[in-house]
């Protein structure tokens, strides 16, 4: 219950509209004894921009875009919710005062299966390591990963996928040690039901079914049936719920194929950012998963059936990564980090019990060599620690990394970059969240700032209906407060410039927001980047850009408002 105690003591609460269906459904079962989702057609999620995460389904209900299978996985949790909610009288669920609850609920299923795939990672360890190397790949796993800063905090995929991974890798590994044949049958069975239903929580998942089914093939060959058998089994929810909807097996992931690009170049490129980049690089995030490989190296040469099955599942974490370097959106959208990469950290931690020596402190006494490892290992530990911690408890600065100043989106190539990288954002806002949370709130703060816009480009003569424009704006500061730019890890007091889109009318079409860059001080420029949509009715209009602050602070004296006309054809 320690890490459950961890993973809900982030006073934040993220929000990803792609969860949505995984934290309704079981309300929608238990109110109303279905299973479609047409109640929230037109509901507050349209408002919200959540409404992507459901589709019209072949058959003509509303369903899930997204597999089903991370709802499976926490209906006995939502039926207690709801068994509790009951006597308080729950909002409707398609209402948006259900909204805050679904959240809550969210964060606390989601926290808990992390936390119970935390105790079957352990019981996995201890099956190969002793109690030590156990407990420290186990603390790895759960306070140095994204299993912490995403699994535990959204309902996403991942967190049921790396739970059942390890509960499948755990069944095999009793079954391979199990002396009675009754109890090695039962584990085999257990762990073809596991293996099973794994691509209904994620169809990339099946990569981990097909590792285990090798390992079941070529070591249970009397047991071969009942596994198969019951991967099947496992398999047919997300079979049932694909037919009944899509009249597919592959359901509402089947266009997801047409995302993926085999070149060569791009591949090469994209797995490198997957690996290495500064704000997705799985070993920038979690440097200390780096020594997974030595773990890997040395469960090769142990050669018995217990390191065969990690390193089958260690080769099936290889593919799963090296696949997303060919798909389209391998950035993993508006994400903390390494998202895609996170059903592999539960292998690649297990990995670590190979790579640390059975005795620690003395291994270090021996050589130089082992005493620069320990502290590389300690430090790369504590480093990845502090990466996951930052990354919950930034508030608003550090979050909205993907989408201030460009959209990652937009502009994925943004994750190499090294200044302003989505870590050392992060802790700049930490810093400023502890320690230094007034520093532009005060209104000594707000008296001393002036600035104005000087410039705003591009040419916006002639624009396109409906196109979006990377535009930059000049700022001067005037006043004797230093400025806060995005990149400075406030948010409450930081300086932005509001560009109004103003039609012949003279009325507000639209307003937007380019985002100053850097903290300049009195009689010092600087830039504002962002991207502009633009109105979809031809005309003229105006943009009008003035400098404002986050939160509502007045700037010491009004400025001028800087124009450009364009015209939209």
């Amino acid at each position: 219950m320690s890490s459950y105690a961890i993973y809900t003591s982030s006073g934040e609460t993220w929000i990803s509209y792609d969860t949505a269906p995984n934290s309704l459904l079981a309300f929608r079962l238990l109110e109303d004894h279905r299973l479609d989702f047409d109640l929230f057609r037109g509901s507050y999620f349209t408002a919200l921009g959540g409404q992507y995460a459901f589709t019209e389904a072949p058959n003509g209900h509303l369903t899930s875009v997204f597999p089903i299978g991370a709802a499976i996985v926490t209906l006995p949790i939502y039926a207690a919710f709801w068994l509790t909610g009951r006597g308080s009288e729950l909002p409707a669920i398609n209402s948006p005062a259900f909204e805050p609850l679904r959240q809550h609920y969210e964060r606390m299923a989601a926290a808990l299966v992390a936390a119970v795939s935390v105790g079957v990672f352990f019981l996995c360890a201890r099956k190969i390591a002793d109690p030590k190397r156990a407990v420290i790949a186990t603390a790895v796993y759960a306070l140095a990963t994204s299993i912490w800063s995403i699994a535990s905090q959204v309902l996403c995929q991942h967190g049921p996928v790396n739970l059942f991974v390890l509960a499948m890798t755990y069944a095999l590994l009793q079954a391979t040690s199990a002396r009675a044949p009754v109890n090695r049958s039962r584990w085999v069975i257990a762990a073809g039901l596991l293996a099973g239903f794994l691509p209904v929580i994620r169809p990339t998942a099946i990569l981990f079914s097909i590792a285990g089914s090798i390992f079941v093939w070529s070591k249970f060959r009397n047991r071969r049936l009942g596994f198969f058998a019951a991967l099947l089994i496992g398999a047919a929810p997300g079979l049932m719920w694909n037919g009944y909807f899509f009249y597919s097996p592959l359901g509402g992931y089947a266009a997801d194929a047409h995302e993926y690009a085999l070149s060569p170049h791009h591949a090469f490129t994209t797995l490198a950012a997957l690996l290495v980049s500064p704000s997705r690089g799985l070993f920038v995030f979690s440097p200390v998963l780096a020594f997974s490989i030595i773990g890997a190296v040395n469960a090769w040469r142990v050669r018995d059936h217990t390191a065969r099955l990690i390193l089958l599942l260690a080769i099936a974490c290889a593919v799963l990564i090296l696949q997303y370097a060919f798909y389209r959106y391998w950035w993993a959208g508006f994400s903390y980090g390494p998202r895609f990469q996170t059903d592999a950290v539960g292998i690649a931690a297990l990995l670590l019990v190979y790579a640390i020596p059975r005795n620690v402190l003395s291994s270090a006494r021996r050589s130089a060599g082992s005493a620069l490892a320990a502290i590389m290992f300690i430090l790369t530990c504590l480093f990845s620690v502090i990466v996951q911690f930052v990354g919950l408890n930034s508030g608003a600065a550090g979050s909205e990394w993907p989408a201030v100043p460009i959209s990652v989106d937009h502009e994925p190539d943004r994750v190499w970059l090294v200044a302003d990288s989505q870590i050392e954002r992060n802790i700049r806002a930490a810093y400023f969240r502890f320690f230094a949370w007034d520093r532009a709130r005060s209104p000594a703060y707000d008296r001393g700032l002036a600035a104005h816009v000087t410039a705003l480009s591009p040419s916006f003569a002639q624009v396109a209906k409906s196109s979006s424009i990377d535009a930059t704006a000049v700022v001067h500061t005037d006043g004797r407060s230093r400025a806060y730019g995005y990149d400075s890890g406030v948010y409450v007091g930081q300086l932005r410039v509001r560009v109004r889109i103003i039609n012949a009318q003279k009325q507000t079409v639209s307003e937007q927001y380019l985002f100053v860059r850097g903290t300049p001080g009195m009689g010092e420029s600087t830039v504002a980047i962002g991207t502009l949509a633009m109105p979809a009715q031809p005309g003229r209009y105006v943009l009008e850009s003035v400098p404002v602050l986050v939160g509502g602070g007045a700037l010491e004296q009004p400025p001028t408002p800087f124009q450009v006309v364009v015209h939209i054809v």
